[in-house]
């Protein structure tokens, strides 16, 4: 379990990074900065999601006492990283829209009511300030960080799986 705790941290931690330096930057604040402050908060979370879980499978495979891996393992790696991510993650952001940036939820609200037609907006409007609240979005990075971390898993792990290592005579134990 330590695996998933070391790297499950680093991985919450890249993005707690990068969502305070776009909300210093302004991107949080600004909703003609706010597209681009997603992109760059979502090619943030995607580079760290593979690359955290990428080292996790690896450290468990190292740690491994014939350095193998197998698939299952591997994925079953990655879905408990990303759910301590998940679960750190969701912590922050509870903590960041109700201290940290209150008008981020509005801000989110704002753009999303925007891309609808007129009548479309007004009739959502009250079901979508529910659902871009912070309370809500914590919840929902609690329940999509394992299931994206356990997909992205499934590709990885084909890559990172090992079997075990033969003694140098070839026979086997």
């Amino acid at each position: 379990m330590k695996i998933p705790f070391t790297y499950g941290g680093l991985m919450a931690l890249v993005g707690i990074i990068a969502s305070l330096v776009t909300y210093l930057l302004g991107y949080h604040n600004d909703s003609t900065k706010f597209e681009t402050g997603n992109h760059i908060g979502q090619a943030v979370g995607l580079v760290s999601t593979v690359l955290f879980l990428v080292l996790a499978m690896r450290a468990a495979r190292s740690a491994s006492s014939d350095q193998s891996l197998s698939y299952g393992r591997g994925v079953g790696i990655g879905a408990l990283t990303s759910t301590v991510s998940g679960a750190i993650s969701a912590v922050y952001m509870l903590i960041y829209g109700l201290v940290i940036n209150p008008e981020f939820h509005d801000l989110i609200l704002e753009n999303t009511l925007s891309k609808m037609p007129a009548e479309q907006a007004d009739a959502a409007a009250g079901m979508m300030k529910f659902f871009t609240g912070p309370i809500w979005m914590s919840i929902m990075v609690l329940i999509m960080s394992p299931i994206i971390g356990t997909l992205i898993s499934l590709i990885i792990a084909i890559f990172v799986k090992r079997a075990p290592q033969t003694p140098a005579g070839g026979a086997t134990p």
